[in-house]
């Protein structure tokens, strides 16, 4: 009896090792990684003998993967599904030859992520210890210097760190990267229609926005009553829900729920399915993790408790929430098509679709801080926020790169040398911080010396795509009340059109029985207050709409 316990407890040892990589730290924290939990997962003798067949078994490998994946199975899983292997005939040593083409025979160890993969929230390396993340690094770099064409794709650090928990190699980590990215690149793989084609990585700004976007629409299709207790926690206030346009941005980080609220055991599972499916997983568990959270929450009076945190409650209630379950609703949620969700990510463009070769161009939320020459700026630091505002400019601008023209705590306080500095410049981006710590600001579509070109005295210029916009605490955007909800650019009849106004005493931004954003000749105090051209809520919570002011930023948009 004794030569049996000891056998058995030297096999679940041998699994629970084989689940975790060389690049896990010693004391990883068994909360967030449990290899135990991974190891309990049964393993399937029909899932060795399918992948064999790949693809053509591609439907009944996809049924297993959703039942479990054993930990001696999951690195063989994760090669052939995703490519690699494939990839690993054809490229060769390409990682080590472009490893030492970088940087000869030796590589440095704090080499740096690119920011092409770096996620708006900074790195997420979960439980890798300092030689794994450099690893990733490397891994990165190497990508980078084979897909240049790439400008933004954040998920890719996250998914590089989850691979080499499991897998020791990084030519192979290097190589089911590289399978995935040139398979999203080519559009289908092994000969299946672009349409029924898995998307796994999104590797613009434009198509990780479409996704940041998507899963707010998709909640008020596939979550209903999940989504409408989300409403009722994220507006203003108990009596006012939040509108669906405020859901979306609130959603927008959604991806962030997935990586970092579930532990990295779950994440693992997730992966092993995200790796057939594509992206319409992480849709998936993301409506899940929505839905179980909502059903967890205490009944009173007929109804769900609103007054209970909605997106703090579903971070909460995601740690301790098991894999299986919730794999199992996420999987039972019906009719989530590749078709839905593309319809959804277009249902959000109110501009043109950009030709690949010039969106792929789009500067991207880390360029504002390297064109002002340092690692933070005056008044946003956030490349969250800076994400959430770029998407807000007209389309044509959003391949531009940022250029600082003006800044407070350089060029002082001053209106005149604000008109001075940016006197040949157009558009402009304007940023404000108040004391208060509300961020906020405008786009001036039109040169700021129009407004010498004017009657005398105060008169306003510009055009309908000058708009203001609000940060920090609650990120909105609020474009010009001409502009109708019907798309197209349509113009509402006998709509104001008080879009920028300047002269020696201040600068006004939106007019018409108040001003939208106003600033006085020493650039100290401001107000915000309603009005008819752009129709938003004052942009800071006093009562009054007064302000100081903390810092001011305005930055210039560059052509290529």
């Amino acid at each position: 009896m004794g030569d049996e316990i000891q056998e058995a407890s030297s096999a679940v040892s041998r699994a629970t090792t084989a689940s975790f990589s060389k690049w896990v730290k010693e004391d990883f924290d068994r909360e967030d990684f449990n290899p135990d939990h991974l190891a309990a997962v049964p393993g399937n003798a029909q899932l060795s003998d399918e992948l064999r067949l790949w693809p053509a078994t591609r439907k009944r490998v996809k049924t297993l993967v959703r039942q479990g994946v054993g930990v001696d199975q999951r690195r063989d899983l994760w090669l052939t599904v995703s490519g690699g292997l494939q990839f690993s005939k054809v490229s060769g040593s390409l990682y080590t030859e472009t490893l030492q083409d970088s940087f000869g025979n030796t590589v440095r160890e704090d080499l740096p992520c690119p920011r092409p993969f770096l996620p708006a929230s900074g790195c997420q390396w979960w439980q890798l210890s300092a030689a794994g993340q450099a690893a990733g690094c490397r891994i990165l770099v190497a990508i980078e210097r084979n897909h240049p064409d790439i400008s933004h794709c954040p998920d890719l650090q996250r998914l590089a760190a989850v691979l080499l928990h499991v897998i020791d190699d990084e030519t192979t980590c290097f190589n089911i990267l590289s399978a995935l990215l040139q398979s999203d690149h080519s559009g289908a793989a092994n000969g299946a229609v672009p349409s029924s084609h898995p998307v796994f990585l999104d590797q613009s700004q434009t198509a990780v926005i479409d996704t940041e976007a998507c899963l707010g629409r998709l909640a008020r299709k596939k979550a209903k009553h999940s989504y409408r207790w989300l409403q009722e926690t994220q507006g203003a206030s108990e009596s006012v829900m939040a509108t669906d346009d405020e859901m979306v941005r609130v959603m927008g980080d959604w991806l962030s729920w997935v990586f970092a609220w579930l532990p990295l055991t779950t994440v693992i599972r997730v992966v092993d399915c995200f790796l057939i499916e594509g992206k319409k997983v992480l849709y998936r568990v993301a409506l899940a993790m929505m839905k179980l959270t909502y059903r967890n929450m205490d009944v009173s009076d007929g109804r769900r408790n609103a007054k209970r945190p909605g997106l703090p409650e579903v971070k909460r209630h995601s740690r301790s929430l098991a894999s299986a379950v919730l794999l199992q609703c996420a999987f039972k949620i019906r009719s989530l098509s590749r078709r839905l969700i593309q319809q959804c990510q277009a249902s959000g463009r109110t501009a043109p679709t950009l030709p690949r070769s010039r969106v792929e161009s789009r500067a991207e939320p880390s360029d504002f801080v390297s064109a002002a020459g340092t690692t933070e700026t005056a008044v946003v630091t956030d490349n969250k926020q800076w994400t959430r505002m770029w998407q807000w400019l007209p389309a044509r601008y959003q391949i531009m790169r940022p250029r600082r023209v003006f800044c407070t705590e350089e060029d002082g306080y001053s209106l005149s040398t604000l008109y001075e500095r940016c006197a040949d410049e157009e558009p402009l981006l304007m940023l404000v911080r108040s004391t208060a710590k509300e961020v906020f600001g405008a786009f001036l579509s039109s040169s700021l010396k129009n407004r010498l070109h004017g009657t005398k005295g105060f008169s306003y210029f510009g055009s309908g795509e000058t708009f203001l916009f609000s940060l920090l605490p609650r990120a909105n955007c609020y474009q010009w009340s001409g502009l109708s909800g019907g798309g197209g650019g349509d113009v509402e009849k006998g709509s104001a059109d008080y879009f920028i106004a300047g002269d020696t005493k201040c600068i006004a931004i939106g007019g018409g029985d108040g001003y939208g954003l106003w600033l006085d000749a020493g650039l100290d105090n401001g107000t915000s207050t309603r009005n008819t051209t752009f129709t938003n809520p004052p942009l800071v919570s006093s009562d009054d709409g007064s302000f100081r002011v903390a810092a001011i930023e305005v930055f210039a948009l560059d052509g290529e």
